[in-house]
C-alpha cells in the first residue's frame, strides 16, 4: 500500500477504487463490470464510455495486487490473504467503501436508459443486461451495500423515487428467482414494484419516511403484495415496524390470498411474527391454495414459531 500511495494522486486514487470494489463486492466482478463501475460519475444520467479505464492501467496501478482470470474474465486479488488483510484494515484504507459503492450503484440504476421500466420481451431484457454491464450487480446488491453503510445517501432516495428505474431494477433483481412460492414469480418478476417495495426487500430503514410520502403505506405490486409483505418475507423487523407505524395494513391479502403474517411464518421470522400479531394481524384459515400459517408453523417444526402456532390454534378453535 505504501507503493500505491507513492504514485501520483490520480493513480493512487484509482488503485484504491479498484481494490475497494474487488474487496467489498458481494460477488466476483468481471473486468467489464468493474470498468463500468469506475466510469460512473455522480449525478450523471448516462454512462460516458470515454471514461472506461483500460484494464492494463488498472492492473498496473495496483502494483501486483490484482490479476485477471483469462477464462472467466473475473478480476480478483492475487491471494486470499490480501482479501483478509483488506477486510481487517477497512477503516484504515477504505472507510467509505460501502457508501461509495452504494452511490455508484444507485447512480447507475438511475440512468435514463432504464427510465422506461420493464422490458417488453425477454430478448429486450437480455439485450439490456448485455449493454449495461453493471446493471445486474447494481440491481441485486445496492441495498446490501446501503445496509452496510447504515445510512441511505440522497442518491439512493432519488433513485427510489424514479418509478421507471425502480421497475427496471426490480426486473434484474427478481428475474429467474423465487421470491414467493406458488408460482407468483416463477417466470416473470411482478410489475408495479415501487421504491417502497425495494426498501422492504433490502431493509433500508431510513428510506421508509421518504417513500411513504410518495406511495402511501401499502402500495401493491403486480402480485398484490405490499412492502410489508416483502419486509416480512425478508425478515426486516425495523422496516416492518416503520411501515405499521405509518399506517400499513397487516391484513391485506396478495393475489395468492396470503397476508404478511403468512410470509413471516413461512420464512420463520420470529420477531416479525410477534410484531404482526401484536399489531392486530389476523390469522387466515388458508390462502387460495388451502395452505395456512398454522400449516407452515407446524411443518417447519421450529420452537421459535410456538407463539404463532398457539395463536393459530386459538383461531381455529373458535
Amino acid at each position: 500500500m505504501m507503493r500505491i500511495e507513492g504514485q501520483v494522486p490520480d493513480q493512487a486514487e484509482l488503485a484504491k477504487q479498484v481494490l475497494s470494489w474487488i474487496t467489498y463486492a458481494y460477488r466476483p466482478l468481471t473486468t467489464l463490470e468493474l470498468q463500468h463501475a469506475l466510469a460512473v460519475e455522480e449525478n450523471s444520467s448516462e454512462l460516458d464510455e470515454d471514461n472506461l479505464p483500460d484494464i492494463e492501467d488498472l492492473i498496473r496501478v495496483c502494483v501486483g495486487l490484482v490479476r485477471v482470470d483469462e477464462e472467466s474474465e473475473v478480476i480478483r486479488l492475487v491471494h486470499y490473504t490480501t482479501q483478509e488483510y483488506f477486510q481487517r484494515t477497512k477503516n484504515q484504507w477504505f472507510p467509505n467503501a460501502d457508501l461509495e459503492i452504494t452511490t455508484v450503484c444507485a447512480t447507475y440504476l438511475s440512468f435514463d436508459t432504464f427510465k422506461n421500466g420493464f422490458c417488453q420481451t425477454g430478448s429486450e431484457f437480455r439485450e439490456r443486461l448485455q449493454k449495461n454491464k453493471l446493471y445486474d450487480y447494481a440491481a441485486k446488491n445496492w441495498g446490501h451495500h446501503a445496509q452496510a453503510n447504515a445510512a441511505s445517501c440522497q442518491t439512493v432516495i432519488e433513485f427510489l423515487k424514479k418509478q421507471g428505474q425502480v421497475e427496471a431494477s426490480s426486473e434484474a433483481l427478481l428475474s429467474g428467482g423465487h421470491m414467493f412460492p406458488y408460482g407468483l414469480n416463477i417466470h416473470h418478476p411482478p410489475r408495479k414494484v415501487t421504491g417502497l417495495h425495494l426498501v422492504g426487500y433490502f431493509g433500508i430503514d431510513d428510506g421508509v419516511p421518504h417513500l411513504i410520502e410518495k406511495y402511501g403505506p401499502h402500495p401493491k405490486d403486480g402480485n398484490g403484495q405490499t412492502p410489508l409483505s416483502w419486509a416480512a418475507h425478508e425478515g426486516h423487523e425495523t422496516v416492518a415496524k416503520l411501515l405499521l407505524k405509518n399506517g400499513a395494513d397487516a391484513n391485506l391479502k396478495d393475489r395468492s390470498g396470503s397476508t404478511s403474517l403468512f410470509w413471516a411464518v413461512y420464512k420463520k421470522h420470529e420477531a416479525i411474527i410477534k410484531l404482526l400479531l401484536e399489531s392486530g394481524a389476523g390469522v387466515i384459515k388458508g390462502d387460495n391454495y388451502g395452505t395456512s400459517p398454522l400449516f407452515w408453523s407446524v411443518y417447519r417444526k421450529n420452537e421459535a414459531l410456538a407463539t404463532a402456532r398457539e395463536r393459530c390454534r386459538q383461531f381455529y378453535e373458535r
